[in-house]
C-alpha cells in the first residue's frame, strides 16, 4: 500500500541553512533592507555594497520595482523603498500590537 505523502512543513522548516534558503530572494531582501536603512541609493552604490555585479543588482531591482517594493528616482537614478514595501508593513501593523512588541 502506498503512503500518502505528508502536509504541513517541510521536516527541514526550522533548519536556516544555506541549503535551505532561495539565494535570488536573499540578494532581493538585503536590497530592500539597504535601502530601507538609506535616503536612497544608486544602482552603482547597491552594487558595491552587497559585492554583487551592477547587472545583477539592476536584474533585482526591476523584479522588485514590478511589485512596488521599490521605486526608481529618474532624475537622480536614486533608488528607494516603494510603496509595496509600505503595504506589506501596513499588514503587519493591522495583525500586531506594537506596544506588546517593543516591549518584547
Amino acid at each position: 500500500m502506498a503512503e500518502t505523502p505528508r502536509r504541513g512543513r517541510p521536516r527541514a522548516f526550522h533548519d536556516k541553512t544555506e541549503q535551505n534558503t532561495v539565494r535570488a530572494l536573499d540578494r532581493a531582501m538585503s536590497l530592500l533592507h539597504r535601502l530601507a536603512q538609506s535616503d536612497g541609493l544608486t544602482l552603482s552604490e547597491l552594487a558595491q555594497a552587497g559585492g554583487e555585479s551592477p547587472a545583477t543588482v539592476y536584474r533585482v531591482l526591476t523584479t522588485l520595482a514590478q511589485h512596488q517594493m521599490v521605486e526608481m528616482d529618474v532624475h537622480g537614478q536614486v533608488w528607494h523603498v516603494g510603496p509595496g514595501a509600505f503595504r506589506a508593513g501596513a499588514a503587519f501593523l493591522r495583525r500586531t500590537n506594537v506596544v506588546e512588541r517593543a516591549r518584547a
